[in-house]
């Protein structure tokens, strides 16, 4: 099992997330009650989507091939938020 780490302070308190359950928790149940205002929530948005291509290991898969070519769709998607 992989382990995700993703730090973020909030009032003065370090929290870390470890699992990816956890961070899935987080971004569904959270930050729907909590909305982030900024730019940020395009790519907390883009989290279920990231996990849901890790599950298929297109990260692995070729480049021409169509799970690579999903995963490089992707990566340009979050890249450009960087960008922006």
């Amino acid at each position: 099992m992989e382990v995700q780490y993703i730090l973020w302070l909030n009032k003065k308190h370090l929290n870390e997330l470890v699992k990816k359950k956890e961070v899935l928790s987080l971004v569904n149940d959270y930050f729907k009650v909590n909305p982030c205002r900024s730019e940020k929530i395009m790519r907390i948005n883009m989290v279920n989507k990231f996990y849901e291509l890790r599950n298929l290991h297109v990260h692995k898969a070729s480049p021409n091939s169509v799970l690579g070519k999903a995963w490089k769709h992707y990566l340009i998607q979050w890249n450009s938020l960087v960008s922006k």
